[in-house]
């Protein structure tokens, strides 16, 4: 969906030269700028900004005066350091005042502790005048709301512990009022393996143009791809039904989960609806398979146990791959992961096993099997699938989609796609 100009513009800002260095990982803006679009607003812009006053002013005032809402995370603790309150105060040409509740608030939380406030402690009191505080349930640092023309600044403490219960308790509320626009009724996330993001948006254009009030919203996080769909009121939000439908009928075989499960969650519940069992059997993936499932809680009705067969000895003891098939065909071959695959369910007594071996690189490759040749087998009561695949990209990428790629041939094959994996 493109930028709707209809909507209030927002604007995240990301306060503390931590961030700024990569010493840190910035995980409030994501989540503001999720509940901003959910709230009606267009986020357009996300800063990352350090402890410099005169930047931090800049900013300030730049921001106030293009969008209608402006949030910004840090820089209101008691260190020196700590610059937010004084820039936005300066950046609006007002003064620093001691609010009074926000004292009080302080000075309770300090005496949990059995301490008097400081200076230091104090300062966190001092807001812009005509500005109100946010309260913090859970730290010392209150929050600050400003309205400057007609955009209102929210400002909150930079640990997300208290950043959200600040925002759900109180700002929430605020921004509805603000944005004037119904919260997102519903939301569906449809999840996709093995079709690139492109091929999902030209799957679907005709449905994102036919209907206007759902929103389609594509996000790619390795080697998924997800598309959620958000309706903006009552009308859009009884046709989302439709519409998934309609999806589905044309994405069948790359959809695995309609409700944000991951790609091994659903494979596990695929299994578990079947009464089934898997092992795993690897060489290049390392134990990633296995990984991948036993991250998740509850894996071990369904999992049973797994081998790391890096080396061609292990290959040929562990699961009895003819030392034959290694020595005429190599390890990266259709007749050693068969054999590897069928190996381990005989070992595991599982219903299905998977194997993989490959060339991860960065180095091993040849002619005849350059870097990111795997094999994958995946075998089960009714016989053995086997398949070959060209994977691009780094050791670490090869090696994560040679693991989710096996656990797809698991999932295709429960789902009844396997004959066009």
């Amino acid at each position: 969906m493109l930028y709707d100009v209809a909507r209030p513009q927002a604007w995240v800002i990301a306060i503390g030269e931590e961030i700024l260095r990569g010493e840190l990982v910035d995980t409030n803006t994501a989540f503001l700028a999720k509940h901003l679009e959910r709230l009606g607003f267009s986020v357009r812009r996300h800063i990352v900004a350090g402890d410099a006053r005169e930047e931090l002013v800049e900013i300030l005032r730049d921001a106030a005066g293009r969008a209608r809402v402006v949030m910004c995370t840090g820089g209101l603790g008691p260190t020196g350091d700590d610059l937010t309150a004084a820039c936005a105060a300066e950046a609006f040409g007002r003064r620093m005042v001691l609010d009074e509740e926000a004292r009080r608030m302080v000075t309770e939380r300090i005496a949990v502790y059995g301490l008097k406030p400081d200076a230091a402690n104090l300062k966190q009191a001092e807001i812009p005048e005509e500005a109100c505080i946010i309260p913090n349930p859970l730290g010392t640092a209150p929050g600050i709301e400003l309205r400057e023309g007609e955009c209102t600044l929210f400002f909150f403490p930079g640990v997300p512990r208290e950043m959200k219960p600040m925002f759900e308790e109180t700002v929430r509320t605020r921004l509805a009022a603000i944005s004037g626009i119904p919260e997102t009724r519903e939301s569906i996330r449809l999840s996709f393996f093995g079709i690139g993001e492109s091929r999902v948006a030209k799957a679907v254009a005709d449905l994102e143009s036919s209907y206007p009030n759902i929103a389609f919203r594509y996000r790619f996080t390795f080697p998924c791809n997800h598309l959620t769909l958000q309706a903006t009121d009552d009308e859009a939000a009884g046709k989302l039904g439709q519409v998934v439908e309609s999806i589905e009928e044309r994405l069948r075989k790359y959809l695995f989960s309609r409700n944000g499960k991951s790609h091994p969650e659903a494979v596990l519940d695929l299994l578990r609806s079947h009464n089934a069992t898997l092992s795993t059997a690897e060489s290049c993936t390392g134990g990633w398979i296995a990984k991948l499932v036993t991250d998740i809680p509850g894996s071990s009705d369904v999992f049973r146990e797994g081998v790391v067969t890096y080396s061609n000895e292990a290959k040929i003891r562990l699961l009895g791959v003819p030392s034959a098939l290694v020595e005429e065909h190599g390890a990266v071959s259709e007749p050693v992961v068969r054999a590897m695959a069928e190996g381990m369910r005989n070992l595991a007594g599982t219903t299905y096993a998977v194997a993989v071996s490959g060339v991860a690189g960065p180095g091993g490759g040849s002619e005849e099997k350059p870097v990111g040749t795997v094999w994958l087998a995946m075998t089960h009561p009714g016989g053995i699938y086997s398949t070959l695949r060209r994977f691009p990209g780094s050791r670490e990428a090869v090696r994560l989609l040679s693991a989710h790629a096996a656990l797809e041939l698991v999932r295709r094959h429960l789902a009844g796609f396997l004959e066009d994996a």
